[in-house]
C-alpha cells in the first residue's frame, strides 16, 4: 500500500498497523511514537485503538501502573459504543481496576461487559475469571486488605459472582466469621442460615447449626440458641459422638444463660 499509493483516509490505519508490527518485532519505542501520533489524530476509530495499544504497551513495559491505566481508560469508556471495541475498553478498564485493588469498580465494570455482550466469545471466560477472583478475595490472602464491611458489600452487590457448591459455601462461611470478628452477629447468622438450609452434607449442616448456636450465645440470645439446637438435634445425634458432645455443651451453656 505504501509503495503503490493509497487514499489519505486510510493513513491512520496504516500508521496504527505499522506500529503493531514494530511492537511485535520488539521495537517498542518506534511503536509508541507511531501510536502517539495516531492518538493525536482525528480518526476516531484508530485514535481509540491507538490509545488502547499505548495502555497495553505501558503495562507490558511497566512504564504505566494499573492505576494510571484506569485513569487513561476512563477517558475512553464513553468514546465508542456498541461493538467489540467498547467491550475491549470496558474489559481492560475493569481488569486494571481489579489489579489496582479497586474491586467494586472492577467488578461493576466487568459485570457491565457481561450484561452488554452476553454472546461475545470471550464473555464466558471473563465470567469464570471474575468468579475465581471473587472467590480468592474470600479464601486466599488476596483479600487480606479488605475490611469485613467491604467484603460484605461485595457479597451483597455481586451475588452472581458467588461460586456454586462447596466453594460458594466456603465463601459464605469465611465472610460470616469476618463479620463475627467485628460483632456484626445478625449479618453473620443470615449467611450461616443460608448455608445451613443449603448444606450439602449432614456434617456441613450440623457444623453450621452449632456455629449459629454459638454465635447466638455470644449475642446473649440463649432462647434463639436453644431453638437452633433443637432444630439440629436429631441430625447431630445421628452424626457422631463428638458432634453430640458439642451439642450438649452448647445446650447446657444456653440453659445456664437463661
Amino acid at each position: 500500500l505504501e509503495r503503490e499509493g493509497y487514499s489519505p483516509m486510510i493513513k491512520p490505519a496504516l500508521s496504527y498497523l505499522r506500529a503493531v508490527l514494530h511492537s511485535q518485532a520488539g521495537r517498542a519505542d518506534l511503536a509508541e511514537k507511531l501510536w502517539d501520533k495516531v492518538a493525536q489524530g482525528e480518526d476516531r476509530l484508530y485514535k481509540i485503538r491507538a490509545e488502547l495499544a499505548l495502555v497495553d504497551l505501558g503495562i507490558a513495559t511497566e512504564s504505566m501502573t494499573p492505576i494510571q491505566a484506569t485513569e487513561r481508560l476512563e477517558g475512553l469508556r464513553f468514546s465508542w459504543r456498541g461493538d467489540g471495541l467498547e467491550l475491549d475498553i470496558l474489559k481492560r478498564l475493569g481488569t486494571f481496576y481489579v489489579a489496582s485493588e479497586e474491586y467494586r469498580k472492577g467488578f461493576s465494570t466487568l459485570s457491565k461487559v457481561l450484561r452488554l455482550f452476553p454472546d461475545a466469545p470471550q464473555t464466558n471466560q471473563l465470567r469464570m475469571s471474575m468468579i475465581k477472583t471473587f472467590q480468592d478475595l474470600f479464601l486466599t490472602d488476596l483479600g487480606d486488605e479488605l475490611s469485613p464491611l467491604e467484603a460484605l458489600a461485595l457479597y451483597v452487590d455481586f451475588p452472581h459472582l458467588v461460586p456454586k457448591g462447596e466453594d460458594g459455601n466456603a465463601v459464605r462461611s469465611n465472610l460470616a466469621e469476618r463479620l463475627v470478628d467485628i460483632d456484626l452477629l445478625d449479618q453473620a447468622i443470615i449467611l450461616l442460615r443460608d448455608l445451613y438450609v443449603h448444606g450439602r452434607t449432614p456434617q456441613e449442616r450440623v457444623d453450621t447449626a452449632l456455629r449459629i448456636a454459638g454465635i447466638r450465645l455470644l449475642d446473649q440470645r440463649a432462647s434463639l440458641a436453644l431453638k437452633t439446637l433443637e432444630e439440629a438435634k436429631e441430625e447431630t445425634f445421628k452424626l457422631s459422638k463428638e458432634a453430640e458432645n458439642e451439642w450438649r455443651l452448647l445446650h447446657a451453656r444456653a440453659l445456664s444463660d437463661q
